[in-house]
């Protein structure tokens, strides 16, 4: 039975994970259920911190592994994603528009906060990030393209793969796991 999960893709296991977290909420007295809201807590607080450092890790040096003539690419793709985006944002707000007053047929949020009960963790610990997520994503562009243009023996683009390669490790045998 472990060795079929452990073939199970990252989704599906991340899918189970949810369904029986719902399941077990349902049952679980409260002490153990802020057992495992302290352990959300404190793997909220380490994502968000290393959130930045796995873009800059992964994004530079990918910038900078295509050369010089990565900045039209870069901005066809920031374009796209930009574009891409609006395109769902606006789609998603039409659709739950269209949606949402059928789905809740009446009911009100009030209604249903009302009956929500917040389940606080035993215990915190603040982890900010180095910087914010769009901080990060401007750094790595702005590395990623100077990096090719420097050129000659770069010890900074050395630096961002073995970065990459460290970043890699830290979600490969840290994050995943948990």
């Amino acid at each position: 039975m472990i060795k079929r999960l452990k073939k199970l893709p990252l989704l599906a296991k991340i899918g189970i994970a949810i369904v029986l977290g719902i399941l077990c909420g349902q049952f679980f007295p409260m002490w153990l259920t802020r057992i495992f809201g302290t352990f959300n807590a404190l793997f909220s607080s380490l994502l968000g911190f290393c959130i930045p450092l796995i873009i800059l890790g992964l994004i530079v040096s990918g910038i900078a592994d295509m050369g010089k003539g990565a900045g039209k690419m870069l901005l066809i793709t920031v374009g796209l994603a930009y574009g891409f985006t609006l395109l769902a944002g606006f789609g998603t707000g039409a659709a739950s528009n269209l949606v949402y007053p059928w789905l809740l047929n009446g009911a009100s949020l009030t209604t249903i906060d009302q009956e929500a009960v917040e389940i606080l963790p035993y215990f915190t610990i603040e982890m900010p990030p180095l910087m914010s997520v769009t901080s990060a994503l401007v750094l790595a562009f702005i590395l990623g393209l100077s990096i090719p243009a420097v050129g000659g023996n770069n010890t900074m683009k050395r630096f961002f793969e073995d970065f990459k390669d460290v970043v890699t490790i830290v979600i490969t045998r840290v994050i995943i796991p948990l």
